[in-house]
């Protein structure tokens, strides 16, 4: 082999590496946003969807109802 063929075969492999790292991240930052938009949509649906708040009330010992009156100071 010629020192051009070995310099050819250099920038061959190098330019090979780079390609295939360029790949693998497309391939990654593609799956993440997928995830990311999948996640979005999820948290969406919990906000559109989400349970009612609790809500607690004060009973006897025998289940009736104890009306509450907000304390206030004025």
């Amino acid at each position: 082999m010629s020192t051009s063929e070995n310099k050819l075969q250099a920038i061959r492999l190098r330019s090979d590496f780079y390609r295939q790292w360029f790949r693998r991240i497309i391939w990654v930052l593609l799956v993440s946003f997928v995830l990311s938009i999948g996640l979005v949509g999820y948290l969406f649906f919990l906000h559109m969807h989400g349970k009612s708040p609790l809500v607690i009330n004060a009973v006897t010992d025998d289940g009736q109802m104890i009306p509450l009156h907000p304390t206030t100071l004025s």
